[in-house]
């Protein structure tokens, strides 16, 4: 299984043979992809960021502290991982932010790769 990461508008350009999953709290309307909200940061969290109370060190201690806060997400992420990899082969993780802009998508990436043997092999 490969993971890959992007954003909404670009779907056009996403592997063959991937799910596309929003990782947001609210999609964008039509979405026909998956949606997991619970890998989504708290809107309080992202409200703090957007509006410059916080940088994008805090953002992303913070939010790798709510991965690692719920004890449910690593089983859950294990079971979807195991559906999404029998069923499609690739995945590819979507929010707002285009390539260039910092983003939560690539802290969940970089989280999932280091959980993922353990996460796959349970």
């Amino acid at each position: 299984m490969a993971i890959y990461t992007s954003y909404f508008s670009n779907y056009r350009n996403f592997p063959a043979n991937s799910v596309a999953i929003s990782i947001t709290r609210f999609p964008p309307k039509g979405w026909k992809g998956l949606e997991i909200q619970s890998v989504a940061p708290t809107a309080d969290k992202l409200m703090r960021f957007k509006n410059h109370e916080i940088d994008e060190n805090i953002f992303s201690w913070q939010y790798l502290m709510q991965l690692n806060k719920d004890s449910n997400l690593k089983p859950r992420v294990q079971a979807m991982l195991r559906f999404l990899d029998e069923t499609y082969g690739n995945v590819v993780l979507c929010c707002y932010e285009t390539a260039n802009e910092f983003c939560h998508r690539h802290l969940l990436a970089d989280w999932l790769d280091m959980n993922i043997k353990e996460i796959i092999n349970e």
